[in-house]
């Protein structure tokens, strides 16, 4: 059950309890489902925004690898050696920049 889904089931009790909409109580619960309401709707809004903003920023981390192996080809490592093959140039020096900071 989702925000939305949940504040509409509170609308719903509320509805069910038969509170009076203008006694204290009745406004006070009407006034708290409403704000609930508008919440889950902005989160909701919120979750889209940024699954959205992250397939963006995929698709430029994508980009952007493309653009290195065109421009840097075989002499740029990835950061990652256990990706690279054996002979990984880069390997052996992260490899003695990490014996140099256990030391």
């Amino acid at each position: 059950m989702n925000l939305s889904e949940k504040a509409a089931y509170l609308k719903g009790l509320f509805e069910g309890m038969k509170y009076d909409p203008e006694s204290k109580e009745g406004k006070l619960f009407a006034g708290i489902i409403d704000l609930l309401d508008d919440m889950a709707l902005s989160v909701l809004d919120l979750e889209d925004e940024q699954a959205n903003l992250n397939d963006y920023v995929e698709d430029i981390d994508d980009d952007l690898g493309v653009l290195e192996e065109d421009y840097y080809g075989d002499e740029y490592c990835c950061g990652d050696c256990d990706i690279c093959d054996e002979d990984c140039e880069f390997r052996d020096e992260n490899e003695d920049d990490e014996d140099e900071k256990n030391d």
